[in-house]
């Protein structure tokens, strides 16, 4: 029996590279952006730099919307009519409605033809598994076996994220007020994390971004025995000096193998504000990364 081709998807809010989007011929669902009464589609029609531009001239702070069921149908269709199977590597469902949007427009499609994966994280961290997959395709593997070595690393995945400032953690609702004030007063930079499909918060960072990652880089340093150095993913907004002097320490001090940065897209944005710096990557089975 000849084995359908896959065909690999994924959200905008798994901010692929487009380096990767061709690589691996990966397909991509956009959510939206909406700014006063203009709503865009994320990395397609509005970068970040626009976004930020549009909040400078407009006011107000931008609102985000996964996408629609139909759009994940209209996007699979032509897929399914060329006798491919489907693997979609979705954004948490408890941050997002894009799983669930995506398993509604899988319901009208065969079940042995489309697979739709909560990746209980986002970003980088979806991105992860996105790189995974679209590997083992590339290498042959059957989808039964890839979907199950994605879902047993899905635990696995570390995802830590710091923030420059508060203001869009605020408006996002995650901070009040109060925090967001002192925070900015006290020259703060907080540290978040995705843990069981939700943002946390994690630690945080007194001075300026250059120090709060080279924490991070020191943490890793010290947990280098514990992460799995094959890959490492760095998603930044607007902190591109940041993002490389990350990598560089890492391929030298942990001799991490590949270090990948990636831009953030409009959605991660919104809820971040510009200069924001994340890292993902996997931790060894039976291992744990000791916070500092």
């Amino acid at each position: 029996m000849t084995l359908r081709p896959i065909k690999l998807f994924t959200d905008s809010i798994a901010d692929p590279s487009q380096t990767w989007i061709k690589e691996y011929d990966i397909g991509v669902v956009h959510a939206y952006v909406t700014i006063g009464e203009e709503t865009l589609k994320d990395q397609a029609e509005i970068t970040p730099e626009m976004m930020y531009k549009k909040v400078e001239e407009k006011g107000g702070y931008p609102r985000t919307a996964a996408p629609a069921p139909s759009d994940y149908s209209l996007a699979y269709a032509p897929y399914i009519e060329q006798g491919y199977n489907i693997l979609h590597i979705s954004i948490s469902s408890l941050i997002s409605s894009s799983y669930q949007n995506a398993v509604i427009a899988a319901d009208d499609i065969p079940a042995d033809r489309i697979t739709v994966i909560d990746s209980k994280n986002l970003s980088a961290g979806a991105s992860m598994l996105l790189i995974q997959a679209a590997r083992a395709i590339q290498h042959g593997e059957p989808l039964a076996r890839i979907v199950e070595d994605v879902k047993e690393s899905i635990p696995h995945i570390h995802f830590d994220v710091v923030v420059n400032k508060m203001d869009y953690l605020h408006k996002g609702g995650r901070v009040s007020g109060l925090q967001n004030m002192l925070g900015s007063l006290l020259n703060i930079r907080p540290q978040l994390i995705v843990k069981d499909g939700m943002i946390l918060a994690s630690r945080k960072h007194r001075g300026k971004m250059d120090k709060a990652v080279g924490n991070i880089l020191e943490k890793m340093v010290e947990n280098i025995s514990s992460i799995d150095a094959e890959l490492v993913i760095i998603v930044q907004t607007m902190s591109t000096s940041n993002a490389e002097s990350l990598r560089n320490g890492l391929m030298e001090r942990a001799s991490v193998k590949e270090v990948a940065i990636i831009d953030a897209g409009c959605v991660i944005c919104s809820h971040t504000g510009p200069h924001a710096l994340g890292v993902a990557y996997f931790v060894k089975p039976g291992c744990e990364v000791k916070e500092a």
